[in-house]
């Protein structure tokens, strides 16, 4: 205790007894346990509002620094994602979208109708041809 041994506890003890006598050292003793123990507990008490408070002040700093970066992540997905141009983007895609898909139908329409001629073109032709051949035909049974 304080950094004192045995030998210098012993002597304060000798020294005690010599200056009180027997009569004063009990309530003398008495008392000097009342004070250390008072100082023991006033420690005890100011180590405690110490570790408290150094605790209430690392929350705040632990809270301000969550308050912080969920600021900054908050101000990063209103740059990233602008609702607004969202929007806008969603629209022009939208549009092309849709004229694309107008633009195949006019193409498809305009090759089906080509197609339908094609095959009209190829039907007249090969009934032509019949024909051709039915009359060559003829023609070399009469002669």
């Amino acid at each position: 205790m304080f950094g004192m041994g045995f030998f210098e506890i012993f002597f304060i003890a000798v020294i005690a007894i010599l200056v009180l006598g027997p009569d004063k050292l009990p309530t003398a003793t008495l008392e000097v346990v009342k004070f250390f123990r008072k100082i023991k507990n006033s420690i005890g008490e100011a180590k405690e509002v110490i570790d408290e408070e150094l605790n209430v002040a690392e929350l705040k700093d632990n809270m301000m620094e969550y308050k912080k970066s969920l600021d900054f992540t908050k101000s990063e997905i209103a740059k990233n994602l602008n609702i607004e141009d969202a929007k806008k983007e969603f629209l022009a895609l939208d549009e092309t979208l849709s004229d694309n898909k107008s633009s195949k139908d006019k193409t498809s329409k305009n090759k089906s109708t080509k197609n339908n001629k094609s095959t009209e073109n190829n039907k007249s032709t090969e009934k032509e041809k019949k024909k051709k051949k039915k009359n060559k035909t003829k023609k070399s049974s009469d002669v």
